[in-house]
């Protein structure tokens, strides 16, 4: 298996399903207040607790790894494509929307809504593209998190 050497992000998760070569895994997403020590007492934090009750992400990894039901792993995301991610989703659609509105609006006020949206569905056509055959933008096993033990 080759990994990375490193990651620029992990989380701890847990996995929920077997499908073939794939695991699915779930993570309860945290917020800053959960790291805060007074966010039992916190205005913010109580709403933060309300809002993320319940809520899991579930995440589909490669199942290189012999992955067993109900364990718990760390995975990761290679060094720097959590960055390219956000750059290529928000970043890219918005400068051509911009671009595309600025030279429609030279001739009218029509023409520089189309071009905005013109330049929205450019941006995210070229992120369908470029972003699956993209092993950079994989989510990969890092290691199991080993049983606590009650002795």
């Amino acid at each position: 298996m080759d990994k990375p050497q490193a990651c620029s992000m992990s989380e701890t998760v847990q996995v929920v399903a077997i499908d073939g070569a794939w695991a699915w895994v779930e993570a309860q997403p945290k917020s800053a207040c959960s790291g805060c020590a007074a966010h039992k007492s916190c205005g913010n934090g109580a709403v933060v607790s309300m809002l993320q009750q319940n809520k899991t992400i579930r995440l589909k990894v490669r199942n290189d790894f012999g992955a067993r039901m109900r364990e718990w792993v760390v995975i990761g995301w290679t060094g720097g494509s959590f960055l390219k991610t956000v750059a290529n989703a928000y970043l890219v659609p918005s400068i051509l929307c911009v671009l595309l509105a600025c030279i429609g609006g030279q001739y009218s006020e029509g023409l520089s809504a189309l071009g905005a949206l013109c330049g929205i569905g450019i941006g995210l056509a070229l992120n369908a593209v470029k972003t699956p055959n993209n092993k950079d933008f994989e989510i990969i096993f890092l290691h199991r998190v080993k049983e606590p033990s009650y002795e």
